[in-house]
């Protein structure tokens, strides 16, 4: 299965006017050593074109599954459930989702070691487990499933140990629990609450920079979660290195 193009659509409101406006995302181009970039583009468009648009993406979404990667992206929130088991762990282990029954929340990290985005966010998660430690309740796991060198189990047990990971890091060879999450950045969370039924999926905060940092996606998922609630913020947009399955064109 070929990338979709997915056509987003969006109306902004100026005083009583609406402005109609689409984002149309271009499948990512690759060049040099692997490397994707994925183009959009951004554009302004009457009423009529803005529902044709609206009527187009609607139907082809029903009748075709739109996919990531040539991956189901159908991930709902609120439904889905997605899990894993047996996979190796930087501290010897193998690990599966029942391991972690006596938490009333599961935090999974996609992650890697070659991507900068990434790297940036390791002492937040480790803070994050450090704060959650004493009640027991939550727990983060971090997993990679780049299939790049710098990024399998020998490099990721130099990382943990360089970054004193507070949490348990795991490699999927598979690749299958990043398509299972519909993960398609590195870095990219997830929440799953008490029934382990995904109730958040995106960005770790709004700002690659911590002294920016205004919303706490995750943090705020985790304490709705906690509560027993539907976060009021359910998915943002990842910021990171993409994603590369093996099987993908």
């Amino acid at each position: 299965m070929s990338t979709t193009t997915i056509v987003i659509l969006q109306v902004l409101r100026q005083g009583s006017f609406p402005l109609y406006y689409a984002v149309e995302t271009f499948p990512p181009i690759t060049f040099g050593k692997g490397h994707k970039v994925r183009i959009s583009r951004f554009f302004k468009c009457s009423r009529n074109a803005f529902q044709s648009l609206v009527i187009f993406s609607l139907s082809f979404c029903v009748l075709a599954p739109c996919s990531v990667n040539g991956e189901d992206a159908a991930v709902a929130i609120g439904i889905s459930r997605p899990t894993w088991h047996n996979l190796p762990c930087t501290q010897g282990n193998l690990d599966s989702l029942t391991d972690h029954a006596s938490f009333d929340v599961v935090v999974v990290a996609l992650t890697c070691n070659h991507c900068p985005v990434a790297a940036a966010y390791y002492d937040r998660m480790n803070e994050f487990v450090k704060r959650h430690s004493a009640e027991e309740r939550v727990t983060l796991l971090a997993v990679s499933v780049s299939h790049q060198e710098s990024d399998k189990l020998p490099r990721m047990k130099q990382i943990a140990e360089q970054n004193k990971f507070q949490f348990a890091y795991l490699y999927d060879a598979s690749q299958q629990i990043g398509k299972s999450f519909g993960g398609t950045i590195t870095p990219e969370f997830f929440v799953l609450n008490k029934n382990r039924v995904l109730v958040y999926r995106g960005a770790w905060d709004d700002n690659n920079n911590p002294a920016k940092v205004s919303i706490h996606y995750v943090e705020d998922a985790v304490e709705a979660a906690l509560r027993g609630e539907v976060p009021s913020t359910t998915s943002t947009t990842a910021r990171g290195c993409l994603v590369t399955y093996a099987d993908s064109p």
